[in-house]
């Protein structure tokens, strides 16, 4: 399922017993987000470029924390 975050630990046993167990470790299930689609010109000038662009929402469980132009 997208966007849960699953908590795990182990134990071992031999002959004599069972250990204790692992601190937890904590895993999200999430995968890359979907591609966006191309950017749009809106306008330019002599210094600047003017873009729009169709920011990708789809972000499959994990938040989208940065955008490369």
């Amino acid at each position: 399922m997208k966007s849960k975050t699953y908590g795990l630990r182990y134990r071992s046993r031999n002959e004599y017993g069972w250990s204790g167990y692992s601190p937890v470790a904590y895993l999200l299930v999430a995968t890359e987000p979907g591609q966006s689609t191309k950017p749009t010109l809106v306008g330019a000038d002599n210094n600047n470029i003017f873009v729009s662009l169709n920011l990708n929402t789809d972000n499959k469980g994990s938040t989208i924390i940065e955008y490369e132009l």
